[in-house]
């Protein structure tokens, strides 16, 4: 331990080990090589050495402030550059619900996302292309400062807290936390924990599902946490509230979503089948899930529609779509597909398999914008569960019915 501490006064002694902070810092920030890096538990223990006397603190929280600013900006550069290509827009297509959000506030985004490893460095790619690059530039010289500040002091601050402890135990203990970081995102990588596909076994062991959980999930609830309150984004009552607005759903009946602004499939944007008074199943990311109304999305209008069949026939249809929990998700299904579904072609199998059609038999592939303009349903209600205020130009969250 001697001989490391000895090999640290030695490194930190040199000029161009502010370079290396400044390189790191940028490597950090930028998007393509931030998760590769634990920059920010870095910034940490460069305060500790800091608090040691083994760094200059001038010197070093300006040569992680410039490094932070400098890939953040290429970040923002490159992503602006590069958002024409057709992968590319498409990713951000996928991101669009986050980017709207952060284009009506972006300082208190970017601000509070310099609080955020790793997801920080998603921030400047999310940002090009809403927000300009003046105001961007503006913003990050704030929040750059404020974030370097605060984790250099957290090292700092620790350090004189621990200073019994020798400063070659503080950074082991600084490189175990970073290494179980870096476990933890490769484990992540490997997708250890999903649903295997159909045909090849069962979940995991639970024991494995949850210890992701206290790896990975617990120490980001915190993040979460503030972020919700700066986005004013909603709350378990609100989400309570949102299922008591539709209080005579019932089995076979059909929820429709609508966006801010028309998907490529039209307005309607997703579809979902209710499978009891309580729950409801639906064709989202990877495969057919199953969740309850308070899981509905409160940023956008829902579509309560109604079958016009017997209570025989929808409560058939909702059994079809329980059965169909598990199986693939594909944009790209027909409706004669029985082996993977979108959103809307599940609802409509569901109906044919009780022995109804929903929409038009020449129509391949089927649309939420199909199942709501079917002759063969009638609208309940349209609740909206997202306003804008005119004072303060913030969402406001609300379960209030129209239709």
């Amino acid at each position: 331990m001697e001989a490391l501490a000895e090999q640290l006064r030695a490194l930190a002694s040199t000029n161009w080990v502010y370079a290396v902070l400044f390189v790191v810092a940028m490597a950090e920030a930028i998007v393509i090589t931030s998760f590769a890096i634990s920059g920010t538990i870095g910034f940490v223990a460069v305060g500790a050495l800091v608090a040691h006397g083994l760094l200059h603190p001038m010197w070093s929280g300006l040569a992680i402030y410039a490094g932070t600013l400098a890939g953040d900006l290429i970040s923002f550069l490159l992503a602006g550059a590069l958002q024409r290509v057709g992968f590319v827009a498409t990713a951000l297509g996928r991101l669009a619900p986050l980017r709207e959000p952060l284009a009506a506030a972006p300082a208190r985004f970017i601000i509070a996302g310099h609080f955020t490893p790793y997801i920080r460095a998603l921030l400047p790619v999310l940002a090009a292309g809403v927000v300009p690059l003046r105001t961007y530039i503006a913003i990050e010289l704030v929040a750059a400062l404020l974030g370097t500040a605060f984790f250099l002091s957290i090292g700092y601050l620790g350090a004189h807290m621990l200073a019994h402890i020798a400063v070659e135990t503080v950074l082991a203990g600084v490189g175990v936390v970073a290494g179980l970081m870096l476990v933890a995102l490769w484990i992540k990588a490997q997708r250890p924990f999903c649903p295997r596909a159909p045909g090849n076994g069962a979940m995991r062991r639970p024991a494995m599902r949850a210890s992701w959980f206290f790896i990975w999930y617990l120490p980001w609830q915190a993040v979460r946490w503030i972020e919700c309150h700066l986005r004013g984004t909603p709350s378990r009552r609100l989400r309570r509230s949102l299922a008591s607005s539709f209080p005579d759903i019932r089995a076979g009946d059909i929820l429709v979503v609508r966006l801010h602004a028309p998907a490529p499939w039209g307005r309607w944007a997703h579809s979902a089948i209710a499978t009891s008074a309580s729950t409801f199943a639906h064709g989202f990311a990877s495969e057919v899930e199953a969740h309850s109304l308070e899981a509905l999305p409160v940023r956008y209008a829902i579509a309560h529609l109604r079958v016009r069949c017997n209570d025989v026939t929808a409560d058939q249809a909702a059994q079809f779509a329980q059965a169909c929990i598990g199986m693939p998700v594909s944009i790209r299904a027909r409706r004669s597909d029985t082996h993977r579904f979108s959103c809307a072609s599940l609802v409509t199998h569901a109906y044919r398999k009780a022995g109804l059609e929903l929409v038009d038999e020449g129509i391949a592939r089927i649309v939420p914008d199909d199942l709501f303009t079917s002759p063969a349903v009638e609208l309940v209600r349209i609740v909206h569960t997202e306003r804008v205020s005119p004072h303060t130009r913030r969402y406001v969250f609300e379960a209030r019915r129209e239709g």
